[in-house]
């Protein structure tokens, strides 16, 4: 299993890998090759090269992260998840019209790429669970924490109906498996 994003896949939204970029790391990019401080990309001004590099933050942030479109607004300048819209429908206009601004997406994206890439091969022996079922990665289970010591209780005391799969829906137990070994696993469909 090749866990490397290439950018076209990012386009198409691969969720291996999401929201390993964060947000600032987004803006830093944007605003080292388009040349626009940070503080002005976040600022209200509504200079052309200014709003145009504000809205491929935007846009790349809804590329490479599973946030909600208000909370991409907020962080870029406090905007609305409208604004966001606005911005992916500008840039996406701009990429197929614009060369230069298409040319400039590619190289933020193969940027933004290689740094998810990093952060994959770093994470590869972290452990991930899976479910038992169908090999899921959407999985979700509760955690409790101790009420006097704030601690996190352990795994094993989480209970079966405290554990679910998102894709088949069954309540039962996770099993914990190295990211290097998830090729091992793979998911089954259920139609």
């Amino acid at each position: 299993m090749n866990e490397k994003v290439h950018h076209s896949a990012v386009i198409g939204r691969n969720r291996e890998g999401m929201n390993l970029v964060s947000k600032q790391e987004i803006l830093d990019i944007v605003s080292v090759r388009r040349d626009i401080p940070v503080e002005a990309i976040i600022s209200k001004t509504r200079k052309r090269e200014v709003c145009e590099s504000r809205q491929l933050c935007m846009f790349m942030a809804k590329q490479f992260r599973d946030d909600s479109l208000r909370t991409i607004g907020v962080f870029y300048g406090g905007k609305d998840h409208a604004t966001v819209l606005h911005a992916n429908r500008t840039i996406n206009d701009l990429v197929d019209t614009n060369p230069p601004m298409r040319r400039s997406v590619e190289i933020i994206t193969q940027d933004l790429c290689e740094k998810l890439n990093e952060k994959l091969a770093t994470s590869k022996n972290k452990e991930v669970y899976i479910c038992m079922e169908c090999n899921s990665r959407d999985v979700e289970h509760k955690v409790w924490i101790k009420a006097n010591s704030k601690e996190l209780s352990s795994y094993e005391a989480i209970a079966i109906n405290d554990t679910w799969c998102c894709d088949c829906g069954k309540s039962l137990p996770l099993r914990i498996v190295k990211r290097s070994e998830l090729e091992n696993f793979p998911v089954k469909k259920s139609y």
